[in-house]
């Protein structure tokens, strides 16, 4: 999982890895808006499903932490674009 920043000149968030829960933490460089674009094993992809996470815009404020955000993997729609989605829900068994 990936922050997106929606302004000029602001650096990519790194890739934050999901845990088995399928909570996450990322680090954002710089206020403002953010989408976020989810990867598996390698690939990432942005569906037009209205649930996508790239559609999620999300505003952060200077030093402010953001908590209770959900965004959901959608691995009907990747499957449809991409060989690359799980067969099912990715999970850590």
């Amino acid at each position: 999982m990936r922050g997106i920043p929606r302004g000029a000149d602001i650096p990519w968030s790194p890739w934050a890895t999901t845990e088995c829960d399928g909570t996450f933490r990322l680090t954002l460089f710089a206020p403002g808006g953010y989408t976020f674009l989810l990867g598996w094993r390698g690939v990432a992809l942005e569906t037009d499903d209205p649930r996508d996470p790239a559609m999620t815009l999300i505003e952060v404020e200077p030093g402010e932490t953001v908590s209770g955000v959900e965004l959901l993997f959608l691995g009907p729609e990747w499957r449809r674009i991409s060989d690359s989605a799980p067969a099912d829900t990715p999970s850590c068994h």
